[in-house]
């Protein structure tokens, strides 16, 4: 793989629009669309690797940059979550696990009142709920973030690239000819004038 060293900034960069795309209130609701956020964030990778990569990019390299970009997504999101779950989330559980209670109609099983309350036990609990977070959003992020890589490194990964990003393409040009004479260049030597050989005959020079 021999653009590894763009790696790094590719899926960080990638990894991080996931992440705040997803997890911020209101944008977050663009997933709904086929999880449209992790699958952009994948081919943003892609594409970044394929504009800065001094050799071309192959499908695998837009897929590993894709994956990475979808791990990196999943624990920015479930950041945001859990920061957004510690202020608001609390508070609103309760309150809907009260509205249910005072709607219902019916009278609960027995037992079901422990049930409720280890329940809320859970959900309240920030780092349970948390890590059940980060492995669902790792396992659907890592799916599908790698698609958008690929895709990307289809469409732009085989075009051939400068050895300097941008640069421009590399033409080799030949070193410009030192001048024949000059400062720092060799005399001008006059041409012969013409003469006679040993045997007497006249030749030009």
């Amino acid at each position: 793989m021999p653009n590894r060293e763009h790696y790094a900034k590719c899926f960080l960069i990638g990894g991080l629009s996931i992440g705040i795309l997803s997890g911020l209130p209101g944008v977050q609701f663009g997933n709904c669309c086929c999880c449209m956020w992790v699958i952009l964030g994948g081919f943003l990778a892609g594409y970044l690797l394929c504009r800065w990569a001094a050799y071309p990019v192959s499908e695998g390299e837009g897929a590993l940059v894709g994956l990475l970009s979808g791990a990196i997504g999943a624990v920015v999101c479930d950041l945001l979550f859990a920061l957004d779950w510690a202020v608001r989330g609390t508070a609103r559980f309760q309150e809907a696990m009260e509205e249910i209670r005072r709607r219902q109609d019916f009278p609960l099983p027995p037992g079901s009142e422990q049930v409720i309350e280890k329940v809320k036990e859970l959900v309240t609990n920030p780092v349970v709920l948390g890590t059940l977070i980060l492995i669902l959003l790792l396992m659907t992020f890592c799916t599908l973030a790698p698609a958008g890589g690929f895709l990307a490194v289809t469409i732009w990964g085989r075009r051939p690239r400068p050895l300097s990003p941008g640069l421009g393409p590399m033409v080799n040009i030949a070193p410009p000819m030192a001048p024949p004479s000059g400062p720092g260049g060799p005399p001008i030597q006059p041409p012969p004038a013409p003469g006679h050989d040993d045997q007497g005959f006249f030749f030009p020079r």
